[in-house]
C-alpha cells in the first residue's frame, strides 16, 4: 500500500460514506481501496470555509482514464471526467478529518 494511501486513511473519519456522481455508494474502506488502482486525478481548491471546528472545502477535480486496446489496430483513448465536490471536514483531538462530500459532474465548457 503506498504511503499516500496510509497518511490519507489517518485523515477520513472511520465513519464516511458517500454517494458517488455515477450513484455508486462507498464507505471508508471501499473508497481507500479505490485510489490503489483509481485513475489519475487532480483536485484544485476552489474555496474553504471555516466554522469553528468544521470547514467546507469547494473543489474542482479531474479525473483521467486511459483504456489501451489489445486488438490489432493498437488504438488506445482517454476520457476525461470532470467532478465539483464540497467536502466536509471536522478537527478532532488528532486533527482534521474528512467526514462526506456532495460531488457533481461538472462541463467548464458550460
Amino acid at each position: 500500500v503506498p504511503i499516500t494511501i496510509m497518511v490519507l486513511s489517518v485523515m477520513i473519519c472511520i465513519w464516511l460514506a458517500f454517494r458517488r456522481a455515477n450513484g455508486q455508494y462507498n464507505i471508508r474502506d471501499e473508497f481507500l481501496a479505490s485510489l490503489a488502482s483509481g485513475p489519475g486525478r487532480n483536485t484544485e481548491i476552489a474555496k474553504i470555509e471555516l466554522y469553528g471546528d468544521r470547514a467546507i472545502v469547494s473543489c474542482n477535480v479531474t479525473s483521467c482514464n486511459v483504456t489501451v486496446s489489445s486488438g490489432q489496430t493498437g488504438t488506445s483513448s482517454q476520457s476525461v471526467d470532470r467532478y465539483r465536490n464540497l467536502r466536509l471536514f471536522v478537527r478532532e483531538t488528532d486533527g482534521w478529518k474528512l467526514l462526506g462530500w456532495a460531488n457533481q459532474r461538472w462541463n467548464p465548457e458550460n
